[in-house]
């Protein structure tokens, strides 16, 4: 064989390596790639907000695990604990009052949280990209904000209270293990995108006098609508999705 030959056989083994180094690339999921963007976004914010300033305390958010929110605490302020990765429990007192925008987003190992009976105020994306289950909002609460749970992947069980009057924009946005929920009597509107792309709802259940945004429940493909309750009804507009 020439030396061409082997060049051209050489020239082809690079071409056939790109080839499979780009397919390699295109089968990585949509999924995977937003972890990978999701992960970077939180080792920059760390690197940017090293430490965690919270009654009297100072937490590496890099490393914490575990916080206890002491007696007289009356709030959370915005972003306090957002981007803590290994942040996994969170001890709240009775005497909070109101969690700040974005105090608990993106953190990824925590799983539940017990709110205070106390609690009036959860404000925009509290727990946005956390790992939460389930959660039970007491009926203190008065404000729950958009993006409360957006991207909350795991979440299977919401108990909301009478308390609230409405949901906000993208409040479940993303909560792709979610399969039902009951909207209280007390719920008048529910905003754009309140429960984008849930794609495990099955049926929710909703006030007949409430407002639902047009784009409320976009993208939820297994919406069903079988039955209704006394002086409450199932959204019947989504059952061909």
């Amino acid at each position: 064989m020439s030396d061409v030959d082997d060049d051209n056989d050489d020239l082809h083994e690079d071409e056939s390596d790109g080839e499979s180094s780009e397919d390699e690339q295109d089968n990585r999921t949509q999924q995977e790639r937003e972890e990978d963007e999701e992960n970077e976004y939180i080792e920059d914010y760390i690197t940017e907000h090293p430490l965690v300033k919270f009654g009297g305390n100072t937490y590496d958010r890099r490393t914490v695990t575990e916080i206890e929110v002491k007696e007289g605490v009356t709030e959370i302020e915005r972003e306090t604990f957002r981007c803590c990765k290994e942040l996994s429990s969170i001890k709240l007192t009775s005497t909070l009052l109101s969690i700040g925008a974005w105090s608990f987003c993106y953190c990824k190992y925590l799983r539940s949280i017990k709110l205070s009976a106390y609690l009036t105020t959860i404000s925009a994306g509290a727990f946005c990209r956390s790992s939460l289950r389930s959660i039970v909002i007491p009926n203190s609460v008065t404000t729950l904000g958009g993006n409360v749970f957006n991207s909350c992947k795991f979440l299977t069980s919401v108990t909301l209270p009478n308390s609230i009057s409405s949901i906000e924009y993208c409040t479940f946005y993303g909560c792709t293990s979610l399969e039902s929920i009951v909207l209280p009597a007390s719920i008048a509107s529910i905003g754009s995108f309140a429960f984008y792309n849930c794609s495990a709802l099955r049926s929710v259940i909703v006030p007949i006098s409430t407002t639902v945004d047009a784009t409320a429940f976009d993208g939820c493909t297994k919406l069903e609508a079988k039955s209704a309750s006394y002086n409450m009804t199932v959204i019947e507009y989504f059952r061909d999705y």
